[in-house]
């Protein structure tokens, strides 16, 4: 019974300080790949943590799952059978509905989500096949529409779509950065990260965690795209294709090139960078080392946080 407290402590801590602390963290959009990780392992933290408390408490033969070493659990029995598994048919019915409505709340909101996007997508498709040709050229579908915009729609036979406008009114450098950032959501299956969080939201709408990981997901996915997009293009040719393109809203159904604040993306590319490429190579290694920490002790907190209260009540 222990590890599930343990379990329901660590979720409550994560939805109280966590958005704060993330937040101050991926403010600036430094590492965006290692924010997203971490926003999206925040999230499906609090998630895993509270159904498997939910089945630790339902169930009592799973209680075995959170048993340590020998000598711990012989030093915990001293202390008045504090891990022995929830024995009250009321708290293992309540436990058992609570997982049960969890998990369908999960699975329901996903089956809706994912039925509306491949219904909205195949339609787009459609109105694109209409309204547009693929241009081999550019390696996109251009559209013929007044107004200049880019943006790309994931899923099956993904494609990058720019309007007739933006093609006229972009240079050939601004026109590769636009192209280049779209492909990089193609290749970064970003939509997927979006739909992750906008999961979340939709199944649990009033958690501040979960509504905040949606806003900054969509951010990051942005900047993500643009600093791909930059190493081949150049940084300059980013924010300037920015500011000539119109403003769309991002969704995990389309990802726009001038989505999500489109100043703060433009600063951040114009600020001072690494000079030379070891520099670069450097940052770029601690950043995906900084992703890989973080995520392990995401994944292994609940494990942790359950020794160490062992530990503790052993100490006693």
């Amino acid at each position: 019974m222990i590890l599930a407290l343990c379990l329901l402590a660590l979720s409550e801590a994560l939805l109280l300080l966590g958005p704060s602390l993330l937040e101050r963290w991926t403010a600036g959009g430094r590492a965006p790949l290692a924010s997203l990780v971490a926003w999206q392992f925040a999230g499906w933290s609090v998630v895993a943590n509270v159904a498997l408390a939910a089945a630790l408490l339902g169930s009592p033969s799973l209680a075995a799952v959170g048993r340590l070493p020998n000598r711990l659990e012989s030093c915990l029995a001293a202390v008045h059978h504090l891990a022995n598994p929830a024995d009250s048919l009321f708290l293992q019915t309540f436990a058992a509905g609570a997982l049960g409505c969890l998990l369908l709340r999960l699975l329901g909101c996903s089956i809706r989500s994912t039925a509306t996007n491949r219904r909205l997508r195949a339609r787009h498709r459609a109105l694109l096949n209409l309204v547009g040709r693929p241009d081999a050229f550019l390696g996109a579908h251009v559209i013929f529409d007044p107004t200049a915009m880019a943006y790309c729609l994931p899923g099956r036979g993904g494609r990058v779509v720019i309007t007739s406008a933006a093609v006229e009114k972009l240079t050939a450098a601004q026109r590769a950065a636009v192209l280049a950032h779209e492909r990089a959501h193609l290749r970064g299956r970003h939509h997927l990260l979006v739909a992750s969080a906008s999961l979340l939201t939709r199944a649990f709408p009033h958690v501040r965690l979960f509504r905040h990981g949606l806003e900054h997901t969509a951010r990051l996915v942005e900047m993500h795209a643009d600093d791909l997009a930059s190493r081949s293009c150049g940084r300059r040719s980013v924010a300037e294709a920015l500011l000539a393109l119109g403003v769309m809203d991002s969704s995990a159904m389309v990802l726009a090139a001038s989505a999500v604040t489109t100043a703060a993306r433009i600063d951040r590319l114009l600020a001072q960078q690494p000079t030379d490429a070891t520099s670069g190579q450097v940052q770029r290694a601690r950043r995906a080392a900084g992703a890989v920490l973080g995520a392990s002790i995401l994944a292994a907190s609940p494990l942790l946080l359950a020794a160490a209260s062992h530990a503790a009540l052993c100490l006693l």
